[in-house]
């Protein structure tokens, strides 16, 4: 009977331990060396960024090659039953079709590879199970990291003989810590412990270092002590004791001993004196301590680039003229900084060098901002070196500027460029700055001349290569090497070739360039203008023939940066016929005969010339706005307007050009700036839907197309463009009228079915706004008088009876659009179709919200809108619309007013519209005005929309919301309110106020609460609500109190990832506690 007992009680605290193995920490081994268990637990997440209520948690045995052999459930189903019921049919289908068994035999590589939609109605389960099975890789992978590292840290034999046992047991016991772990952040700490107490252990090289250094201590001693009396022969001696100084660890200059130090200390000033005293550059320089709030500020002495001499120029003046600097920071430069030689260890150094100077410990902030202040110092000698060379540049390039000249030019801009602002103002009152300017137009002028092909000899033999244009490491470029003609033409003669390679535009997502620039053997060769599509031609010549390779450089004037390549060449040649024998395709360009004026193609006979070019005459060209390698742009190339206007006179053409607004995914921009031939053009206002519309003027005519730049506001940069002219010019006669279904720009009469701005009569169809005569069916915004406009027969008359009645109405089936009508997507998306309108006084105040709005499971509150260039803040709404915005505009019947909505995450105002509808349903007070009444959980909405019309929103919770604190834990919540500290008054929870510094602590930021454990472990199990009380108005949160660390239960972030080991420990020594007592007490 008493075995029996013992037996049963055994049992069951050996199942207890066994439940606990499955806590992190608990994976006893399986005694199989070629196999190996590995954990992974996450949070199931929805392809749209949703996240279910549990975590699926595994374990995962693998073999020596990383192949899965099992895939087990440690409590997913359990964290389901008690956090995500609604999951457990889903979980269950994938149970019941062996979802586990989908990823036996698949690798870390190919888990991607099983078939998410195997089993019916459990794709997310099977994605959550892969996605754990790789998180479950990743954290074996590094904790098989942190095992490489403790290696580094062994063998013991490598440690003194009365370290080796302590240091064999650190090593033998953070092994194991780290196998068991479960949590590489768990792992990563066993570590961090490890590493901090085996670096205190000596080893037998830290030995010999140690002696070592006190021998160069000892040296350094005897060579300082042996300077005897100071001459300025004795220049080498003392400069030689210096680098021995500083050459020395910490334990060595202890050796030295401070008096010694001195010394030097003097032999170094009286050498100053007596050598660099009329030989020197005297600099100043001055560098922050962040967050100490003073300066360092030293002057340095140079002699050639050598630092001779430091001197603090204010630093110790400025701490001691405050107390509060002076009590926290005296210590670390007069007691720690200076004594240790922290200036005196520049001794020496040069511009090049300085920087390679250690810090001084316990005194590292201000060692850096000495190294900042000498290098502040030393940039001042180096700018007026660097001025210098710049004059010098400048008078060389005027001397001698050709074809060749614009690496020179590139770098002298690049020199002033990199000036300061008050080293440039000193260039530019020389005229420098002009000069240098000149330069560049001048060398832009070059570039644009003609350049003769250089004749191949007639006695050469030409051929044809294979070739491609790759990394010295044999790799392609995404960019070169597709833009590179694989042809390679070549010119053989005494023993030299002439190669001739070519390049398409290159560059990445829609933004290419020309290549401009090659260098071969150091030698730089400008591109010559090629034949579509290969438009960059470079011809240069080798001492060589049938190479196998040729390494070249290529520039990106984009990146501005050179890439070295390799030009690869095929074996065998093609033999090719000398370039001048060849005869002009007819299909082709005939190289030579162009117009020599790049830009400015000769007129086509077949076109529409004008015969008296002296006559104005306009016309009409249909276009497409391209890239300049012919590719499409999915915002520019669609906001264009196909149909260009023209006028031609005197041999030049006047162009308008026009866009409708241009965008991605809902966000759009009016185009409001386009640059040709260098000079920039703003936008003039178009007609919808072609907003924006620019004229210029190019001195030639019959263009088939024009370079132009497209500024985006929205990116902030130029796209290079052209315009490509795809048809024949149709001329627009001044006697005839108007086509109806075209714009006649510049001077035609009006069209009876559309605006002339600016000159127009009005048209008896249409507002003409300002000018015109109230349309007795409308009402003529802007001039009439309050109360004495004419009712509409055919209308409601708001104003009828008394000025003063408050009507209050919804407006049902209203949208959110663009300026030009069309659907903004996410904003029309996230507009709350119902407008809360209320009439008095002539004016009416509309109430609009939205639901949070975004991308990819990414969503936010929009915070601000703009009417009538007055900034609003958002409110709280109702529901899911949850941002709300009141404003009042001084006119009633209105059915569309422009809006700008302010988008956070792209930092830009988006133009839009609000459109009313006629769906006009009157509402009682209390119906409308819901939304405005004040609210429990946020005090501070405001009461009258018509009193709020751009006033702040009150605060609410900038962090924190919906949290979960586990009754037990150590730390408490961190809840975080947007108002201002200043404006706090207290925080309640469930209504009642809790005691400040006992239940509850608050610091700045903007307002940071944390609730302590000991208010958290009074409040009962479930959901409570808290508010931070401000003076204007109150932020609410809600959170939940959850019973002990159950597993899967949402655990607080409080960076203590290891909660579950102590108390996976407590029940095992608890179980084995219980068993030895009910043992003995039956054994008695």
């Amino acid at each position: 009977m008493k075995k029996s007992k013992i037996a049963k009680v055994l049992a069951v605290s050996l199942s207890f331990t066994t439940v606990l193995s499955m806590f992190p920490g608990f994976a006893f081994a399986n005694g199989d060396s070629n196999t190996k268990t590995i954990y992974g637990t996450k949070a199931v997440v929805e392809d749209d960024g949703t996240y279910r209520d549990y975590n699926t948690h595994i374990r995962v045995k693998i073999d020596q090659n990383g192949t899965i052999i099992s895939v087990e459930d440690i409590d997913t189903a359990s964290n389901i039953d008690r956090f995500a019921p609604e999951s457990k049919e889903y979980w269950q289908k994938f149970i019941n079709g062996k979802g586990f068994d989908l990823f036996k035999g698949k690798t870390k590589e190919t888990l991607n590879d099983v078939d998410v939609n195997a089993i019916s109605q459990a794709t997310t389960s099977t994605k959550s199970v892969r996605d754990t099975i790789m998180y479950a890789f990743e954290v074996d992978e590094e904790k098989n990291e942190l095992l490489a590292e403790v290696d580094e840290y062994g063998p013991a034999s490598r440690y003194i003989a009365k370290d080796r046992a302590e240091a064999e047991k650190l090593i033998k016991e953070v092994k194991e810590k780290i196998n068991s772990e479960e949590l590489a952040s768990n792992a990563r700490r066993h570590f961090l412990n490890f590493k901090n107490k085996i670096t205190k252990l000596k080893t037998s090289d830290q030995v010999t270092e140690e002696e070592n250094s006190k021998s160069a201590g000892d040296r350094t001693k005897e060579a300082i002590e042996n300077l005897g009396t100071i001459t300025a022969d004795k220049k080498e001696a003392v400069e030689q004791a210096r680098q021995m100084y500083n050459a020395l660890d910490r334990k060595g200059k202890k050796t030295v001993t401070a008096a010694v130090y001195q010394k030097l200390v003097k032999a170094e000033d009286e050498i100053f004196d007596l050598v660099y005293k009329n030989n020197h550059k005297k600099l100043s320089g001055s560098y922050p301590i962040d967050n100490y709030g003073y300066n360092v500020s030293l002057t340095v002495y140079l002699s050639g680039d050598k630092i001779v001499k430091i001197e603090d120029n204010g630093t110790e003046k400025n701490i001691k003229a405050n107390e509060n600097l002076a009590a926290r920071n005296m210590f670390y430069w007069e007691d720690t900084f200076i004594p240790n030689g922290g200036l005196y260890n520049y001794i020496g150094k040069t511009t090049s060098n300085y920087q390679n100077v250690d810090a001084i410990s316990n005194a590292t902030y201000t060692s850096d901002a000495a190294k900042g202040a000498i290098g502040e110092a030393l940039k001042k000698a180096d700018e007026n070196n660097l001025i210098e060379q710049i004059k010098t540049d400048v008078i060389k390039l005027e001397e001698k500027l050709d074809k060749n000249s614009g690496s020179a030019l590139d770098k002298l801009e690049k020199d002033f460029e990199s000036l300061s602002p008050e080293s440039k103002t000193k260039l530019n009152d020389a005229g420098y700055g002009a000069r240098i300017k000149a330069l560049r137009a001048k060398f832009a002028a070059l570039s644009l001349q003609p350049v003769e092909d250089e004749k191949d000899d007639p006695a050469a033999k030409h051929y044809t290569r294979e070739g491609s244009l790759l990394y010295p490491d044999g790799t392609s470029s995404m960019v070169f090497t597709k833009a590179f003609n694989p042809e390679v033409k070549i010119a053989e003669k005494d023993g030299k070739t002439t190669y001739t390679v070519s390049f398409k535009e290159s560059g990445m997502m829609g933004v290419t360039e020309k290549l401009q620039k090659l260098t071969v053997d150091g030698k730089v060769y400008t591109a010559k203008e090629g034949k579509d599509p290969y438009v960059s031609v470079f011809k240069f010549t080798r001492d060589a023939v049938d190479e196998e390779k040729i390494p070249v450089t290529v520039y990106s004037n984009m990146m501005k940066t050179s890439y070295d390549m390799n030009i690869v060449l095929k074996p065998g040649k093609t033999e090719a016929k000398a370039p001048e024998t060849e005869k002009p395709d007819p299909g082709k360009e005939n190289p030579g005969t162009e117009n020599p004026n790049p830009g400015k193609e000769k007129p086509n006979p077949g076109k529409n010339d004008n015969t008296d070019n002296t006559v104005a005459r306009k016309y009409t060209r249909l276009a497409d706005l391209l890239y300049p390698n012919g590719g499409t742009s999915m915002v520019f190339s669609n906001a264009f307007n196909p149909v260009v206007k023209f006028v031609e006179k005197d041999g030049k053409a006047t162009y308008t050009v026009s866009f409708k607004e241009g965008g991605m995914m809902g966000m759009t921009e009016k185009i409001n700036k386009l640059s040709v031939d260098g000079k920039t053009y703003t936008a003039t206002e178009g007609k919808e839907p072609y907003v924006s519309v620019f004229e210029f003027t190019r001195d030639t005519v019959n263009e088939d197309k024009i370079p132009v730049k497209v500024y985006s506001s929205m990116m902030g940069r130029y796209y290079d463009m052209k315009i490509v002219f795809v048809d024949e010019k149709t001329e627009v006669k001044d006697e005839e009228k108007p086509d109806p279904g075209k714009e006649n720009p510049g001077t035609e009469k009006p069209d009876p079915g559309k605006e002339n701005p600016g000159t127009e009569k009005p048209d008896p169809g249409k507002e003409n706004p300002g000018t015109e005569k109230p349309d007795p069916g409308k009402e003529n915004p802007g001039t009439e008088k309050p109360g004495t406009e004419k009712p509409d027969p055919g209308k409601e008359n708001p104003n009828a009876g008394s000025q003063n009645v408050k009507k209050y109405y919804t407006v049902k089936d209203s949208k959110f659009l663009k300026p030009n009508g069309s659907d903004m997507k996410l904003m029309t998306e996230a507009f709350n179709p119902d407008v809360k309108l209320v009439e008095e006084n002539g004016k009416a105040t509309y109430t609009i919200s939205f639901k949070k709005t975004g991308m990819m499971g990414i969503t936010a509150e929009l915070k601000k809108i703009s009417v009538d260039g007055k900034e609003i803040s958002a409110t709280k709404g109702e529901g899911e619309y949850v941002s709300a915005f009141t404003f009042t505009r001084d006119s009633l019947n209105e059915k569309e007013i422009p809006v700008k909505i302010y988008v956070d995450a792209m930092n830009a105002w988006i133009d839009g519209k609000l459109v009313l509808s006629n769906n006009k349903v009157e509402t009682k007070p209390s119906e409308n005005e819901n939304h405005n009444k004040p609210d429990p959980a946020n005090p501070s909405n405001p009461s009258n929309p018509s009193e709020n019309n751009g006033a702040q929103a009150g605060p609410s919770i900038k962090s924190g919301l919906n949290q979960t604190w586990v009754r037990g834990s150590q730390h408490g919540l961190v809840i975080v309110s947007d108002a201002d500290i200043s404006t706090f008054v207290k925080v309640l929870v469930d209504g009642k106020e809790l005691v400040k510094d006992k239940d509850y602590q608050v610091v700045s930021g903007s307002t940071k609460v944390t609730l302590l454990p000991t208010a958290l472990n009074r409040l009962s199990t479930g959901s409570h609500n808290v508010e931070i009380v401000s003076t204007n108005g109150t932020a609410v949160a809600k959170f939940t109190i959850a019973d002990g660390f159950g597993t899967g239960a949402q655990r607080p972030n409080t960076g203590d990832t290891n909660t579950e080991m102590p108390i996976a420990l407590a029940g095992l020594f608890g179980s084995a506690f219980i068993a030895l007592m009910l043992k003995r007490k039956f054994e008695k």
